[in-house]
């Protein structure tokens, strides 16, 4: 066992010649057991479970005992190596596997990190060790996070300490098993991704949780980093491994601006924000609802709280041919064109109490000359079931528009629709279609609903769950198209109130014309529509709340930005009065 000599002793004139010799083959010696020395890597092979290593090198490789093809390690004899020193020890050969055994027992018993066996089972692996006494001590083990391994899965599987910064690539449909948290201990740090079209389920320990879950599933795509405390397990980062903003708005359904319920809807009709009603239908009517009949946190991967409800209330009993039945969302120009000509896939909860073949539509533009439709199956009455459509990318071919202000693609839920509208399901036509032959009538009876909730368009051909979208950010996006002056739950209406209506002050007593700027909340689509509404009666003109009286021949201009009102004062306006009006701002597509 080689040892440095101490300091003073080569420089000992009383030193012999062989004395000093032999101090200088000491020192060669034990440079040559720092790792990385110079000295090449020297190979032992297991008997009865121990190696002795000769102390004359840093890094050493083991191999199992007769070539098994498994092999306990116990113990590293510590006879050649002094106090302090350190020893780096990894794997022979990679079709062979050594397995480190924690604290057998025994002098140069070697002490795990995290009190569990190390099993290198690859050429790369490694583990630092230092002498302490009579034993060894984990250092460090490899590779580090610096360089991941990955690791494929298929089928189920448990996650063991050895398992200490690995990526797992799983595809299918199964349960990945955690190790208990006290034998991972504080700071283990795991990664599951699905890299397939199944479901995983991540399972901790017996009763342990991860962010106090039982299970957490993993979706098609989607990676979890978890670490663990020590007693339970945390998520530290949670992806889509394909993140492309849906370009859909409210697919959630959360936003209502103009109202929450719609009676005898008939036509056209706005009521959950960029969500179209549209028909033309000769007799069916219905009212539309923001319904809180929902799928369930596990069925839709959040807490979801509306849908958008249709209840027919006049039955169409018949499809003339040029009637349809549809809800609509037009995707503007920019939004649709990151996924124009590449194929996508569109994905949604849907009840309806009609069960069999639906359609969903694809339209280009306003001149609509190129069509896609996909059919579902509803396979029970009110129930919510997951539907998935991939579609194929769009053709360069036809009038498409993807710049600002225009319309690109028009998305139609479809409930009925006659034959002039129907085409052949799953294939890019030359026409403006909205389904098939096989489409059923939702309007059949009046005892007939149709809820639909958490729709989303993503690029590929998996289909995630829905992302969370803050509350102000999707009515930020909503504003684009509507904005108003009421208080975001008030029903736009006449005689409601001042409450969040343009108010200002009379610049002087007099009855000539007044106009005013009145700045909009964010910049809209295009020039925008308004209409007035009267807080205090029932007319459109702006009020004098001061003498509780109205103005006449009220007007506005409407711009992006901005819209120009203009009105004649009533006959006792005088300086300083207030007058007030509310008002709603439309640019939809």
């Amino acid at each position: 066992m080689a040892t440095i000599p101490a300091a003073g002793y080569i420089s000992n004139a009383a030193r012999t010649q062989g004395e000093l010799k032999q101090s200088l083959e000491d020192v060669i010696a034990s440079l040559r057991q720092i790792p990385g020395a110079g000295q090449a890597e020297l190979n032992y092979t297991i008997a009865s479970g121990s190696v002795t290593p000769g102390g004359s090198g840093g890094i050493i490789t083991i191999d199992t005992e007769s070539s098994a093809a498994t092999d306990d390690l116990t113990n590293i004899v510590t006879t050649n190596y002094p106090d302090g020193s350190c020893l780096i020890v990894r794997n022979f050969n990679a079709s062979r596997f050594v397995v480190i055994k924690n604290a057998a027992g025994g002098a140069g018993q070697i002490n795990l990190d995290r009190s569990a066996d190390y099993t290198l089972d690859d050429t790369k692996k490694w583990i630092l060790i230092q002498r302490r006494s009579a034993d060894w001590y984990e250092v460090l083990r490899g590779p580090t996070r610096m360089t991941t391994l990955t690791v494929a899965k298929t089928s189920t599987f448990t996650v063991n300490v050895e398992d200490l910064g690995k990526t797992f690539l799983c595809s299918g449909t199964y349960t990945v098993n955690l190790l208990a948290a006290a034998t991972a201990g504080n700071g283990f740090v795991v990664v599951i991704r699905n890299t397939g079209t199944g479901t995983l389920t991540i399972d901790p320990n017996a009763s342990e949780t991860i962010d106090g879950l039982t299970t957490l599933a993993v979706p098609p795509a989607w990676s979890y980093e978890l670490i663990c405390t020590g007693s339970a397990w945390q998520t530290i980062l949670s992806t889509a491994s394909r993140v492309t903003a849906n370009p859909l708005i409210n697919g959630s359904m959360e936003v209502w601006q103009r109202n929450t319920t719609l009676a005898s809807a008939t036509g056209t009709a706005w009521v959950a924000d960029r969500w179209l009603y549209q028909t033309n239908g000769s007799a069916g009517i219905c009212t539309i609802n923001r319904s809180t009949n929902v799928p369930t946190v596990s069925q839709a991967g959040l807490l979801l709280n509306y849908s958008y409800e249709i209840d027919v209330t006049t039955l169409q009993a018949s499809m003339a041919a040029g009637d349809y039945f549809t809800i609509r969302q037009r995707i503007e120009g920019p939004n649709w064109r990151p996924f124009a000509q590449r194929t996508f896939t569109l994905s949604f909860w849907v009840m309806s109490t009609k069960t069999g073949t639906h359609c969903v539509a694809f339209r280009n533009g306003t001149v609509a000359d190129r069509s896609y439709v996909a059919e579902y199956t509803v396979n029970a009455t009110d129930t919510w079931e997951y539907k998935t459509i991939t579609v194929p990318a769009s053709p360069s071919a036809g009038t498409w528009s993807y710049t600002a202000g225009n319309l690109g693609l028009e998305l139609s839920f479809v409930l009925a629709v006659g034959s002039t509208y129907q085409t052949t399901a799953g294939a890019w036509q030359t026409g403006n279609f909205h389904g098939t032959s096989n489409q059923v009538n939702d309007f059949d009876s009046t005892s007939n609903f149709f809820r639909l909730a958490a729709v989303k368009m993503e690029l590929g051909t998996v289909a995630t769950p829905l992302e969370f979208v803050s509350f102000e950010h999707e009515l930020y996006r909503c504003l684009r198209y509507y904005q108003k002056s009421f208080l975001y739950t008030t029903a736009p209406a006449q005689n409601v109130g001042t409450s969040g209506a343009y108010q200002f002050t009379a610049p002087a007593t007099s009855t000539a014309a007044i106009t005013v700027t009145v700045n909009l909340q964010v910049p809209m689509r295009t020039n925008a529509t308004i209409t007035l509404y009267n807080p205090t009666a029932t007319n459109a003109q702006v009020r004098n709340t001061t003498d509780a009286a109205d103005d006449s021949t009220s007007s506005t201009t409407g711009y992006e930005k901005e819209f120009i009102l203009t009105f004649t004062p009533n006959a006792t306006n005088t300086l300083g009065d207030t007058h007030a009006v509310q008002w709603a701002a439309d640019a939809e597509l």
